[in-house]
């Protein structure tokens, strides 16, 4: 029997361990125009590239632009890479964030049900360190689109001021993003 307990003790530890843990960034709600919405969103899914030539990075006070945003790769999987400075007080440090976005269809609650993935692995180390992909829940019912995001925290997450900060700068972004995909959604609506 302590044998068993203890099977299954470190079996508790290691799921414990594999399950990401993710923190909150934001929520937006779009409405989608046009008569056919699920034919509207699954159109702008596959074309991810279009939504990501729309985003403009949004930047703090003490955050400057290094190299400008780059858009390379498929309209199905765009990469994204762009190199910014971040400066506290009298400290500044250079990212690179660079990153494939992909979506894909899930089970849910709702008419279509997809994650948009950001995947951050090939960033610089001071932000994999922290936070390795930012997903998307997107859900659409009727002409309602929802879509909340998250960031995964890497294996090597350790809370403190550079998680803080990494964290600011990817909430950051959500705004523009769901920019981007309104956009987006509004040219392809059918």
């Amino acid at each position: 029997m302590k044998n068993f307990l203890l099977v299954m003790v470190g079996l508790f530890c290691v799921s414990a361990a594999s399950a990401a843990e993710y923190d909150f960034l934001a929520k937006q709600t779009l409405t989608v125009q046009g008569s056919e919405p699920r034919r509207t969103l699954d159109d702008t899914a596959a074309d991810l590239r279009a939504v990501f030539e729309k985003y403009e990075p949004a930047l703090d006070s003490g955050t400057r632009i290094v190299r400008p945003l780059r858009i390379s790769g498929s309209q199905r999987e765009p990469n994204l890479n762009i190199i910014l400075e971040k400066c506290v007080i009298f400290i500044c440090k250079t990212v690179e964030l660079d990153a494939v976005v992909s979506v894909a269809e899930t089970n849910g609650k709702c008419e279509s049900n997809m994650v948009m993935s950001v995947n951050l692995n090939k960033s610089s180390q001071d932000l994999t360190d922290v936070y390795d992909q930012i997903d998307v829940n997107i859900c659409l019912n009727g002409r309602n689109l929802d879509m909340d995001a998250h960031a995964r925290r890497a294996d090597r997450y350790s809370s403190g001021p550079v998680q803080q900060e990494i964290f600011k700068l990817l909430r950051l972004q959500i705004k523009p993003i769901v920019t981007a995909v309104d956009e987006t959604l509004k040219e392809k609506a059918r």
